[in-house]
């Protein structure tokens, strides 16, 4: 496969996505070898980076008056990207990835822009100073298309992730192609991640195929198996 996304733990498939293309994972669960033998095989690796949510398990660690809220759907707190404490934890959070020995980082939940508008100026800056440290770094944003114009000269990529889905009707399907060409105008790399338990298989193939995109359909929201 030239895309996948895996978050299981699972190391033992790394034969499967040992090969040239783009492959995202968490990555403090593999061994620094085994993420050296998928680069040698040709796998551009990129980490996992929250940007705009800290996870459930971290609010104690954010100052609490960085926390504007928490994400309904997941328990996570919605992090004021303005905020230096916020920005510095996410700095030091892809240093410390970066040193694993990869080729760059998928920075997911930047659309918090979405929910607080205000935070765009500082979710650029954020983005630029990532770009800063990290020069020779792949940068793919998932979705962020509320900050995409003020962030495209740092991005290597964008992932639209939920693109056929099986409950979207016309408004949301215009807006799918709205984004994906709003993707290719910036002449960044596109990638769309579905779900199989949510979308339709060949609508989300047609989509990718149709802009150019790289195409992975996983078998769940978990992320946590391979496609077969």
């Amino acid at each position: 496969m030239s895309f996948a996304v895996y978050y299981g733990v699972d190391t033992s498939v790394w034969r499967r996505l040992g090969r040239p293309g783009t492959v995202v994972l968490a990555v403090e669960a593999w061994p620094e070898r085994r993420l050296a033998a998928l680069r040698a095989r040709g796998a551009r690796v990129l980490a996992y980076l929250s940007v705009g949510e800290a996870a459930p398990h971290l609010l104690g660690t954010v100052p609490s008056d960085a926390v504007l809220g928490i994400n309904p759907r997941w328990g996570g707190g919605y992090l004021d990207l303005r905020r230096e404490p916020v920005q510095a934890g996410v700095l030091d959070e892809a240093a410390r990835l970066w040193a694993r020995g990869i080729d760059g980082f998928l920075l997911d939940t930047v659309d918090v822009v979405d929910v607080f508008p205000r935070l765009r100026s500082g979710a650029a800056s954020l983005l630029g100073e990532v770009r800063r440290r990290h020069p020779s770094a792949y940068l793919l944003m998932n979705r962020g298309f509320g900050v995409l114009s003020r962030v495209a000269a740092f991005l290597d990529g964008v992932l639209v992730e939920g693109c056929a889905d099986r409950g979207y009707g016309p408004e949301e399907r215009a807006w799918i192609e709205s984004a994906c060409r709003r993707v290719r105008g910036w002449r960044l790399d596109g990638y769309v991640l579905d779900y199989a338990t949510h979308a339709d298989p060949e609508r989300s193939r047609a989509l990718a195929a149709r802009h150019g995109f790289e195409h992975y359909l996983a078998p769940d929201p978990r992320l946590d198996r391979l496609a077969s």
